[in-house]
């Protein structure tokens, strides 16, 4: 059971067989029953669906979205150390300040990924891009090394979640 294929163009009659699993035109049923039949593509020619329109609002949002969660981490790479020496930060606690910047979206990612299909990326990206701006006003507000560490853990959650719910809106 197969198809006979010449080996190759110069000789024409060397032919090889391939099994019907191996033939490119068929796939397997992917529901798990009759192992081993298979079944051809389909040969109609697929068309995609109309993609909807794009509103300005919503680009908007992925834009600003993307500005902020990208250029906050780069300004954090360099204000933060800068803040942590006039803290009087040893060596090790400004390791500790910027590497706090991605514990937290460490552990909270995926959690945080399952909410935004609960609860919905737009209401994510208010509430996190929000929380962003506020929190970001507290740094000179509570000048100490721990509460560097907590802000740095906060905004870091805050930038990663509102670029999922980012992706998650243009996704949808």
């Amino acid at each position: 059971d197969g198809d006979s294929y010449p080996v190759h163009r110069n000789q024409p009659n060397r032919r090889i067989t391939v099994p019907v699993f191996l033939h490119p035109d068929y796939l397997p049923y992917l529901d798990g029953h009759d192992r081993g039949i298979c079944r051809p593509l389909s040969t109609s020619p697929s068309t995609p669906a109309p993609a909807e329109p794009i509103t300005l609002r919503l680009q908007l949002a992925v834009y600003i979205c993307g500005i902020f969660s990208s250029g906050t981490s780069n300004l954090i790479w360099v204000i933060v150390p800068l803040w942590a020496l006039k803290l009087d930060a040893s060596p090790m606690w400004i390791g500790i300040a910027l590497g706090s910047y991605t514990f937290m979206p460490l552990l909270l990612s995926i959690p945080g990924g399952a909410l935004i299909d609960r609860i919905g990326a737009r209401r994510m990206i208010w509430t996190f891009g929000s929380l962003v701006v506020c929190v970001s006003l507290l740094y000179p507000v509570m000048p100490w090394l721990i509460a560097l560490v907590i802000l740095q853990m906060i905004v870091g959650l805050s930038v990663s979640m509102a670029w999922i719910s980012t992706q998650a809106l243009i996704g949808q």
